[in-house]
């Protein structure tokens, strides 16, 4: 354990830019960092302990017909064990967003799946949206400086909010938790931040979410044509990110 949180830990500090302090960043943001650097490790941990206590609740029978038969049995308790899980992945740009839909999709039926990933997903897009609401302008300056990007997403703003929050989930400039952070520190209203983010991360949810459904059936046409899908989608947000990138150049 001790090994994997080193590495953890590690890594934690290759996606910020390295274990010390950033000489292109002032004193102020680097202390931001520090901060950010210290919440995702602490994710991290904390959804570690959370696998753990599944598997003692499993009696160390991690398979998958255990934890389909565990859902069957207590389906309330599964459900908020996977959205305790939604939660933790909030802060945290490690933990892929997708594990959990797959996870969703092996667990419950599709529709109750998709249902518990959207759920989930709510609450991944929320908390790191509330405490960009409660940030500061050093926050937001420590982003500015980390994604250059920052300014596109400024200026697709200016012209519509909604339609900027929509399609900047799907063309994937910014990790998700960096993205409700942002919204939240701009102070975009929640009744148009939530829905649009929501539509913008459809297409994954959904494809994600199914592809969990039949993951132990890879040769199935159900399979292959949803990881067609995603190969075209993925196609398609790669396009519209270049246009935009051309666009705003």
């Amino acid at each position: 354990m001790g090994k994997l949180l080193s590495r953890i830990k590690e890594k934690i500090g290759l996606a910020q830019g390295g274990q010390g302090p950033d000489e292109s960043l002032d004193p102020s943001q680097n202390q931001v960092a520090k901060r950010l650097k210290k919440i995702q490790f602490i994710a991290i941990f904390s959804f570690l302990c959370a696998l753990g206590v599944l598997v003692v609740h499993l009696k160390g029978n991690v398979s998958i017909d255990s934890l389909t038969k565990s859902t069957a049995d207590n389906p309330l308790a599964s459900i908020l064990i996977l959205l305790l899980l939604f939660a933790i992945k909030s802060f945290s740009i490690i933990i892929p967003l997708p594990s959990l839909y797959l996870a969703s999709g092996l667990l419950f039926s599709p529709l109750k799946a998709v249902l518990v990933s959207y759920l989930g997903l709510s609450i991944s897009l929320t908390i790191p949206y509330l405490l960009g609401r409660w940030s500061g302008t050093e926050e937001m300056d420590y982003l500015k400086s980390r994604y250059s990007k920052i300014e596109k997403l400024i200026a697709m703003q200016k012209k519509n909010e909604f339609l900027a929050s929509f399609t900047i989930r799907i063309i994937g400039w910014f990790p998700c938790d960096i993205l409700s952070f942002y919204f939240g520190a701009c102070r975009t209203a929640y009744k148009v931040y939530l829905p649009s983010a929501l539509l913008g991360c459809s297409i994954g949810v959904i494809t994600n979410t199914l592809l969990g459904d039949v993951l132990l059936d890879p040769l199935s046409w159900q399979f292959i044509l949803l990881l067609v899908i995603k190969i075209l989608i993925s196609a398609g947000a790669f396009a519209l990110a270049y246009h935009l990138n051309k666009s705003n150049d």
